[in-house]
C-alpha cells in the first residue's frame, strides 16, 4: 500500500510524463509544415468516425427491427435539422440527446 507521500509523487511523475507525451510533438516539430498524409487525415478523419459512431447507434433498431427505431429515427431526423439551423454540434448534440432521452423515458416506456 502506497503511503501519501508515495501517491502524490506518483501522481506528479504521471503528470508530467502525460504533459511530455502530449507536448512533444508541438515541440519537436513546431517549425515544420506537416506533410500531405497528415492535412488528408486531419480533413477527413472526423467525417468518417462520426458516420462510424451514427451507423454503430442506429445497428441495434435495425437488426433486428425493434420499436427503438421509432425514437432513434426521430432523434437522428431532430439532430440534422438542428444542425442545419443552427451549425453548432453542441446544439445539435444536446438537443438530440434531450429529446431521445425524454421519448425513451416519457414516451415510449
Amino acid at each position: 500500500m502506497l503511503s501519501n507521500n508515495d501517491a502524490i509523487i506518483a501522481i506528479i511523475i504521471m503528470s508530467a510524463v502525460t504533459f511530455f507525451v502530449r507536448a512533444f510533438p508541438f515541440i519537436v516539430f513546431k517549425n515544420k509544415k506537416p506533410s500531405d498524409t497528415v492535412i488528408y487525415i486531419g480533413k477527413y478523419a472526423p467525417a468518417v468516425i462520426i458516420t462510424i459512431l451514427v451507423l454503430y447507434c442506429l445497428k441495434g433498431a435495425f437488426l433486428p427491427p425493434t420499436i427503438l427505431a421509432i425514437p432513434q429515427l426521430l432523434c437522428l431526423a431532430a439532430i440534422v435539422i438542428l444542425h442545419l439551423k443552427f451549425r453548432n454540434s453542441l446544439v445539435s448534440i444536446f438537443g438530440g440527446t434531450l429529446l431521445y432521452m425524454f421519448l425513451i423515458q416519457v414516451v415510449f416506456i
